[in-house]
């Protein structure tokens, strides 16, 4: 009953609606509700060999990091929304990601997360809560998440976003010593069109990257790209082995994304 009045709102904090509703079941909240504070959501996910993210015998790592989505629903139960009042809506700003070893999970496995909401606050007038979060694979850790912080923002607000912003000169490299990489191996091309890409998702390395990966195609389990709804990206407009800030290698790829993409009705309803 605390809940109904917020009924009337177009807008409401929530979970993804299918395909990305990728929370199975919530086993348990420890939080008190409509209550700014602090703390924790309990969420499975089941994995199953048919599911759109499983490719090759695995999740991808995308859907794997967005199944930890119930932090919505935590800052739902403590009554975002009471304040939100349609105005505003949530928004993920950033976090840390550490995948543990182990690789990625398996169809027949079922992801558990432990959510947690650690803190809230008002910054320039923004509305921010800061999360973290473990998934586990059995007795497995999978992957964390840290330092996580989310916010609610106007229509205004959204409108005068500046983007992702990022300063090579500014900011250092993830690793000081990177994993050696022979780059005089890659491929010689510096573009890949979308029929290239094509074919790598097909698992033809060779149609795809050219001279020097010849053996490739006598491999009968290739590496190759997601197609599908994890096909997110349409080209490769410049490739340098030896490019970008800190000399490990530069990608820029293209997409084209329609006004109908699969991904915009359901994430979130409403909003957009």
């Amino acid at each position: 009953a605390a809940f109904k009045p917020q009924d009337q709102y177009a807008r409401q904090v929530r979970l993804p609606a299918p395909p990305l509703l990728l929370v199975d079941r919530i086993t348990g909240i420890d939080a008190e509700a409509g209550v700014e504070s602090t703390g924790i959501i309990w969420t499975e996910t089941d994995l199953k060999p048919d599911q759109w993210f499983i490719h090759d015998g695995r999740i991808r790592p995308g859907p794997l990091i967005e199944s930890g989505q119930a932090d919505l629903t935590l800052i739902g139960w403590m009554g975002a929304d009471f304040k939100n009042q349609d105005d505003r809506v949530y928004r993920l700003l950033g976090c840390e990601i550490t995948f543990h070893e182990g690789g990625l999970p398996e169809p027949g496995e079922t992801l558990h997360f432990q959510i947690e909401i650690t803190g809230q606050a008002t910054l320039a007038g923004v509305r921010m809560f800061f999360f973290q979060y473990d998934c586990m694979a059995g007795d497995r850790r999978v992957f964390s998440v840290r330092n996580g912080q989310a916010g609610f923002f106007s229509d205004e607000e959204l409108a005068s976003g500046k983007g992702v912003m990022w300063d090579p000169a500014k900011d250092s490299p993830p690793t000081a010593d990177p994993a050696p990489f022979a780059a005089e191996g890659a491929s010689r091309k510096r573009a890949f069109s979308a029929k290239d890409l094509d074919a790598y998702r097909v698992g033809n390395a060779w149609a795809c990257f050219g001279d020097g990966f010849e053996l490739a195609a006598a491999q009968s389990r290739p590496i190759r790209l997601p197609d599908d709804r994890l096909a997110l990206f349409d080209d490769v407009e410049a490739f340098d082995p030896h490019g970008g800030p800190w000399g490990r290698g530069y990608l820029k790829a293209r997409a084209h994304v329609p006004v109908d993409a699969w991904f915009y009705e359901g994430h979130f309803h409403n909003d957009p």
